[in-house]
């Protein structure tokens, strides 16, 4: 396993399709088996820490990367939101490399949870979800260029109904 690991093995399993077999899913291989094995576990480290240099070269600009373990009620590991953004990063292209024709067509769940951690990557860059425990180089992303103004927010003003 490499040095530094956002996501797992098991985890990027998750997110790839049953049309990819792993190194140890076939232990007893037919002749006729159209299953051969189509990644090694040294492939899966490759593209998990391809996927992580991804995720540091984006996150750079407002993070210390490598980004630091934290403690979870106990478990001591990164975000949360980093090993699922790192597994699918990794999932997706080892589906772009290994998958062609029908295969690729009949799986859109794995674009789907691509387009969701691009999604999820874009938010923590654009200060909606932030990672905690790490060292931030951007603050406080509501400063405006004049004092009257304030922060944009979402939320509905409540109605003057019933004051006079």
């Amino acid at each position: 396993m490499a040095l530094r690991a956002y996501s797992t093995k098991e985890s990027v399993r998750r997110y790839l399709p049953k049309a990819i077999i792993l190194e140890g899913e076939n232990t007893d291989p037919h002749p006729f088996d159209p299953r051969p094995l189509s990644v090694t576990d040294d492939h899966i480290e490759y593209y998990i820490a391809q996927a992580d240099n991804m995720i540091d070269a984006r996150l750079a600009s407002i993070y210390d990367v490598p980004l630091r373990h934290i403690n979870l009620g106990g478990h001591i590991a990164y975000p949360p939101i980093i090993e699922f953004i790192s597994a699918v990063l990794a999932a997706w292209m080892i589906w772009q490399r290994q998958l062609s024709g029908t295969d690729k067509a009949s799986s859109d769940f794995i674009e789907k949870m691509y387009s969701n951690a691009q999604t999820e990557l874009d938010n923590i860059l654009n200060g909606y979800t932030r990672l905690n425990n790490q060292n931030a180089y951007i603050i406080n992303r509501t400063i405006s260029a004049d004092l009257l103004s304030g922060p944009y927010s979402p939320v509905k003003e409540p109605s003057n109904t019933g004051r006079r």
